[in-house]
Formats: C-alpha cells, structure tokens, sequence
C-alpha cells in the first residue's frame, strides 16, 4: 500500500483484500467443522484440521499484520471501518505463529473432538448414549445403577486426558510466545474481556446468590435424602439427576412429563413464526437427531454469513431437548436476523456472550406459565396450577446452572495457569466448593476432562453467565418496551421485532459493552439476575 493514501483508504483496501481471501475459507473450514460433526471419519478429522489451519495461517501472516499495525485505528472517522480494524488487529495478533504450530494445534482439536464423538459409555457390557445415562439418573430409583451410570459417563476423561493437556500445553506454549501470560489471558483479551471485570461480576454472582444457594442446597439435600433413603451427609454426584449436576430435576414440576409429547421441532417452528422472526428454512437444514459417531452435544453453526446457518441437535421427547432447542435456533435466528448490509466481518454476533444471552432467553420459555397453556399437552387449568412450580423449576435451573459455570470458569482458569498440578484433586476441591457436592471417597480420575468444552470451545464457560446477566437485562429492557407485566414474555410481533431492532440487527458493530447498553439501555451487572432470582423465591 502506498504511504500517500489516506488511514481509510488504506483500510477499506486491506479489508477488501482480506475478505476476498478469506470469506470462501472461512466457508470451507465451517463445512469441514460440520461434516467432523455429523461423522467422525479419519477423513473427516483430517479436512477439520486442514481447512481451520488453513484459515488460522491467514491471519499469521506477518507482513499482513505488519500493514494493518501501520494503520492507525484511531484516525478511521468511519465507526464501522474503525470497529473492523479492532477485530481484525486482535485476529492478527492472537495468530502470530508458524504454520507447524498452528497445524499440530488444529489437528490435536479434531482429533480431540473425534475421540469424544466416538467414545460411547458401557455399563455391564452395555453401550449407552449420552442421551440415555441422562435418562437414567432423571429417572432411576436404582442407587447401584445411578452410581454405575454416573461413572461410565466419566470414561470419557481417561480417553482424553492424554490429548487434552497436550492441547493445553500447545496452548499456551503458543500464547506465551506471543506475550501472554497463558492461553486463558490470551483468550480473554481475544474476546475483549478485562480479567478483572470477569472475576468482579463472578464474585457480585456468587456473593449474591449465597443465601439463597445455600438455601436450596439445604431443601435439595433433604429432598434427595428421602428420595433415595441415605442421610443427607451421605449424598454422593449420582444421586444428582444430571452427570456434571449442570441441571436439576429434584424441584418444582416434571417439566419432562408436561412436554412429553410436544414436538420440540414443530414447537420451535411455530414460536419463532409467532414472535415474527420465521426459522423455517434454518430448521430443513438443520440435523436434529441422534446418529453413530455423530457428536452428542448441540451447538450452531453460521457457515457463510449469507443465510447457510446449521443447528445440530441430538432431540428425544422431553423438556431438556425442547429447551436445548429453542436455544440453538436463539443463536440460529441471531446470526439470520443480523442486518445483511453490514460489511462481512460484521456480520455475526456482538460477542459470544451476547448470542449466549439470546439463547438463553428462548431456552427460559417453555417454564413460563404461558407457553406452557400454548404448546404442552396439558390443560389451561394443569398450567395454571403447574406455573408455580414451573418457576421454582426454573430458579433452580438457573441456580444449578450458574454454579456449574462458576466451576468451569474457575477451574479452566487455573489449568492455564498451571496444567502440571494436580488437576484431578482441584475439580473436586471446586466442585465441592461452588457446587456443594461431594467428591466420592478415594476417586482419583479426570472427570474434569470428561467435559467437552474444555477441548472445543475453551474459554468459554464464563460466557454463559455473562450471558445469564445479558438475558435477564434484555428481559426488562423487553417487557419495558413493549409494555407486559415485568418479566412475563409473551410471543408476540412485538417482541420480535424489539429483539430484531434492538439485539440482531447491529451484528458486531458494536463492542459487547456498548452492545448492551444499546440493547437494554444499562451497563452489563450481575445484579439484575440475582434480583430476578430473589424475585421468584419471594412470590414462592
């Protein structure tokens, strides 16, 4: 680029080339990501691992950062050009390594990601899905079988363990040489979060929701103590109707029951058509049921920025599927709904928090008293009478959950902080801690490496409570605009379209600070979540 041209100039050049090279990459690597998915082949590890180091080496260019380092953001009077050039200098900046680097990474993730797709649990010779060891600690009185579920869905970790901390430590081998303290600093700063900003908001959540935390321990433990005949000192995770105890089923109402036989695909069709924000076409392309060797987990996924976006599902009958997909097509409609003449780098969502927040919001939907009259089975007086418990469900979800993640924060932090300590005793000591759950006497296994985050998506987890703050602010900042009672949702055209204006439609424009200022007129706080805890438990 020639000196004479203007700071915009040389801008809008650059990103013209960058595009140019990158948009069919980014393509092919989603496709290849999507396919490693659906069927985890050699071949299809191989492509994953190909297509994203192909990607990733782009942005190591060094004589391409070096021309973007000599364009002065600050001097861009276009806000969007100005916005492109920060996204791009954090893209080139985190990438800064050489092609070998960023191929064994890339090719350790797929490959991590293969064995957890493949990898099914096995009880008595048996194999079980993920979906059935869920089933039965929901469901079984069996304490034998509860206990023998709950470890064969940890079997997971001690065939990924070995990969997993090599992943780590390429990790942060590759973020210390770029002047990072480990890979979890690098991420943060990636994702344009001060560390601690993070550790304040953790510390007002779990600061705030102590009592009552402690409150609901205290009922649960009772609860699951007459259920399953043992003193509650003697409670142990598989008494817990989840694997990670990130879900809870032990309060409020049998929301499995009521939804048993709604079609959670037809049922996300039709919310979507009612709020005005139509899904239709992402729902025909996406893959909603179980398969051999296809991943277990959900997630969604924007191929292109043009439309081809793709929701993977694994659905069976129940609340936790319905849930679980009204939040993946949350993400699906946010990224549809983005205005399409941004330019292609703003084209996504504001930060991963801000799409979780989204998410979030439609997966709280199916314990509200309304939905519940429109699409279960029951009758108008079955919801009337069920609608308080609904909410209790729905507190305790929100209660288990935000401690699980506080676990997964917590903890991820510390093991890029040092992964040669003893990680094994450290999951225990926090699970213990933020979870009030009992370590089983003598284990010594990497159950923490039995979840899968920890090698797909890392740094991540604290994104979910961020985006628990972000949905309950975009559910006042909602309710406010539109004029409902504070907290009731009701699916209307108005609520799309105030989602659409307000939420989906600026993309990345914005930084997630001034995102949500925009969104829901306030900074982001904790404490709009923790009042909307205490709120339910007072009208309980």
């Amino acid at each position: 680029m020639q000196s004479s041209k203007s700071p915009s100039d040389a801008m809008r050049r650059f990103v013209q080339d960058h595009v140019q090279l990158i948009e069919p990459l980014t393509r092919q690597a989603a496709i290849a990501h999507w396919q490693l998915q659906l069927s985890s082949t050699l071949e299809n590890n191989r492509a994953s691992s190909y297509a994203s180091a192909r990607l990733r080496n782009v942005y190591a260019d060094a004589d391409k950062w070096s021309v973007l380092q000599n364009i002065d953001g600050s001097n861009l009077e276009d806000p969007l050009l100005r916005r492109q050039h920060d996204l791009l200098s954090s893209m080139f900046r985190i990438n800064q390594l050489n092609p070998g680097e960023i191929q064994e990474i890339e090719e350790l993730r797929a490959s991590l990601s293969a064995q957890y797709n493949l990898h099914r649990a096995h009880i008595d010779g048996k194999e079980y899905s993920d979906n059935q060891l869920d089933t039965i600690l929901a469901n079984s009185d069996d304490g034998s079988l509860r206990q023998q579920a709950w470890e064969a869905s940890k079997t997971v970790g001690a065939v990924a363990v070995e990969s997993l901390l090599k992943l780590v430590r390429l990790r942060n081998k590759t973020a210390q040489k770029l002047g990072y303290k480990d890979y979890y600093d690098m991420s943060l700063d990636a994702q344009e979060i001060e560390p601690d900003e993070l550790g304040s908001l953790l510390k007002q959540l779990e600061d705030g929701c102590r009592p009552l935390w402690h409150k609901f321990r205290a009922r649960l433990d009772t609860q699951l103590g007459q259920q399953f005949g043992v003193d509650s000192s003697k409670l142990m995770p598989w008494h817990h109707s989840n694997r990670f105890f990130q879900t809870v089923r032990s309060e409020g109402i049998d929301l499995d029951h009521v939804y048993a036989k709604t079609d959670a695909v037809q049922t996300t069709r039709a919310v979507f058509n009612e709020i005005g924000l139509p899904v239709d076409d992402l729902i025909d392309r996406a893959d909603l049921y179980e398969k051999p060797g296809k991943c277990q987990h959900a997630f969604c996924l924007n191929v292109d920025r043009k439309g081809d976006i793709r929701v993977l599902c694994n659905i069976t009958p129940g609340e936790r599927w319905l849930t679980t997909t009204l939040h993946e097509f949350g993400h699906a409609a946010y990224d549809k709904y983005i205005d399409p003449s941004l330019p292609y780098l703003l084209r996504r969502p504001s930060h991963t928090m801000t799409t979780e927040a989204v998410a979030l919001f439609m997966g709280r939907l199916p314990s509200t008293a309304n939905f519940m009259q429109q699409f279960s089975q029951c009758s108008p007086e079955e919801c009337i009478a069920n609608s308080q418990k609904a909410a209790r469900g729905q507190l305790t979800h929100q209660l288990v959950f935000m401690h699980w993640c506080l676990v997964m924060a917590h903890f991820e932090k510390a093991l890029y902080a040092n992964p040669e300590q003893d990680l094994n005793t450290l999951w225990w000591d926090m699970v213990e801690h933020y979870q009030l759950v009992k370590r089983p006497d003598g284990r010594n296994e990497p159950d923490w490496a039995a979840k899968i985050h920890l090698a797909s998506s890392p740094a991540y987890y604290h994104n979910y409570l961020l985006g628990d703050m972000a949905a309950s602010q975009i559910t006042r900042a909602a309710t406010n605009h539109i004029g409902t009672a504070p907290g009731k949702i009701d699916l209307s055209p108005a609520l799309g379209a105030f989602l659409n204006q307000n939420v989906f439609k600026s993309g990345a424009s914005h930084r997630w600070d001034e995102w949500i200022r925009v969104a829901t007129g306030r900074p982001l706080e904790a404490q709009s979540f923790v009042d909307d805890l205490y709120g339910v438990e007072a009208a309980l």
